[in-house]
């Protein structure tokens, strides 16, 4: 038994499902209390603030043990990223995007707040049979266009304050849906529309996310991976959905982090029972 465990090393503990000095308490503060802690509007805490320093502070500040995510930054070749801004008063700041790749362009809008985190407006995948392509182009890099470098200093930089994982993504459906305009009420559509594509995209997605898993022990020193969720729990999806679209990616995920010697935290929102 160690006499002196850190927070990192308590988490790490836990997540093995071993007991360290005491149990850690690791509050989910995210946005509000980091950003009032650091004095800072949501739109000033959103775009100017690393969000795994932001908890850095908080959970200094508190005193707990605490869990974060960063993700690597991808180099997207030639295809371009254009982002324009337009106040909508003293309050809000609508952003739109613009991703061009091969020569097509899709856009996308977000809403930013002082006082709230920001939330989207038009999704990137407009005609799912034109944009979806483009758009799997775009999201889908292979891991040697990733960028481990900053994930690196994030988790030198955090040490044992804290148990910093790397972001690898979210389950299927999340995925299709997040940047579907219409969102989660259309991703459902699609996915009795489209399943034949969306079948074949799932099985590219899950290629994507293990090879991603695989490069993210290979190039840092991380000891877990985290894995999302938004729209993925029962509380919105039925346990044959779940176990159809969702399970394939997170079984995959899990046996690519455990064949590293890695652990993962995958955040399931809403009800589990079922499944």
């Amino acid at each position: 038994m160690k006499e002196t465990w850190s927070p990192r090393a308590r988490m790490v503990a836990a997540y093995r499902g071993e007991f360290s000095d005491r149990v850690p308490v690791a509050p989910e503060f995210w946005y509000y209390v980091p950003a009032r802690l650091l004095g800072t509007t949501m739109i000033e805490f959103e775009r100017d603030v690393p969000h795994w320093q932001a908890l850095q502070h908080t959970f200094r500040h508190y005193g707990t043990e605490g869990w974060g995510a960063v993700g690597p930054a991808a180099q997207h070749g030639s295809n371009t990223h254009k982002t324009t801004e337009r106040w909508m008063g003293s309050d809000r700041l609508e952003v739109s995007h613009a991703l061009t790749v091969g020569g097509r362009t899709l856009t996308a809008r977000r809403m930013m707040d002082t006082h709230e985190p920001s939330w989207g407006l038009e999704g990137f995948v407009k005609d799912f049979e034109r944009d979806w392509p483009v758009y799997a182009d775009w999201s889908l890099v292979p891991p040697k266009q990733l960028d481990w470098q900053p994930v690196q200093a994030a988790l030198d930089a955090v040490g044992d304050d804290y148990l910093l994982e790397v972001f690898i993504g979210t389950p299927f459906i999340d995925f299709a849906g997040g940047s579907r305009d219409g969102g989660f009420e259309q991703v459902i559509v699609d996915l009795w529309e489209h399943e034949v594509f969306l079948t074949a995209l799932q099985e590219r997605y899950i290629e994507h996310v293990v090879a991603k898993i695989e490069a993210a022990f290979r190039h840092t020193s991380a000891e877990s991976i985290f894995i999302g969720s938004g729209w993925s729990s029962l509380s919105l999806l039925s346990p044959q959905l779940w176990r159809r679209w969702e399970k394939p990616v997170l079984e995959a995920a899990v046996a690519a982090a455990h064949a590293q010697g890695g652990l993962v935290h995958h955040h399931f929102h809403g009800r589990c029972m079922g499944v």
